[in-house]
C-alpha cells in the first residue's frame, strides 16, 4: 500500500515507520523489564528504550516534508473526505492506518496551502468523481470491473 498518488503520476511510498520500529521497541522493552532494578544495565537500556520512543518524530518530519513538496509543485490540492474514524474501527486496519496519518496530512496540506496562496479542494467522499467525464457533463455507471472511463 502507497502513502498517496498524484495525478502526474508521482507515488510517493508509505514508510511504515510504527511497523519497523515495533520490532525494536518490544525486543528492548523485554531486556528493559527483565533487568535488575537500580543496576547500570537497567539505566542504560532505559536510556536506549527512551531513544526507540523517540524515533516518533519520523512520521511528522516525513508529513512535513511530503506536504511542503506538493504544495510548492502543485498550483491546486484536491483530496478525498475519507472517514478515517469508521476505517479504524477494523481491527485487522487499525494500526496501519492510525501509522500512515492521513488526518494529519489533510490538515498539514490545508494551511500551508492557505499559506502559499494554493487552492485546496476536498471532495466528499460519496461523489463519483470516478464514474465522471472530465467537464462534468456526463455520467456513466461502471461495475466495479471497469475502471477506465470511455467518451
Amino acid at each position: 500500500m502507497n502513502f498517496a498518488y498524484t495525478s502526474d503520476g508521482l507515488v510517493i511510498e508509505n514508510p511504515r515507520f510504527l511497523k519497523k520500529s515495533l520490532k525494536k521497541l518490544k525486543k528492548v522493552q523485554i531486556r528493559h523489564s527483565r533487568a535488575k532494578r537500580g543496576s547500570q544495565n537497567k539505566k542504560k537500556i532505559t536510556k536506549k528504550l527512551f531513544r526507540v520512543h523517540l524515533k516518533k518524530n519520523q512520521r511528522t518530519d516525513f508529513l512535513h516534508k511530503t506536504t511542503t513538496m506538493l504544495v510548492k509543485n502543485h498550483d491546486i490540492l484536491v483530496v478525498e473526505d475519507l472517514a478515517i474514524k469508521n476505517m479504524v474501527r477494523k481491527r485487522h486496519l487499525s494500526r496501519s492506518i492510525s501509522d500512515v496519518a492521513w488526518g494529519i496530512f489533510v490538515n498539514l496540506l490545508k494551511y500551508k496551502c492557505f499559506w502559499n496562496g494554493k487552492r485546496f479542494v476536498q471532495i466528499d467522499r460519496f461523489q463519483p468523481t470516478s464514474k465522471l467525464r472530465s467537464n462534468g457533463e456526463s455520467k456513466q455507471d461502471m461495475p466495479l470491473n471497469k475502471r477506465i472511463f470511455s467518451c
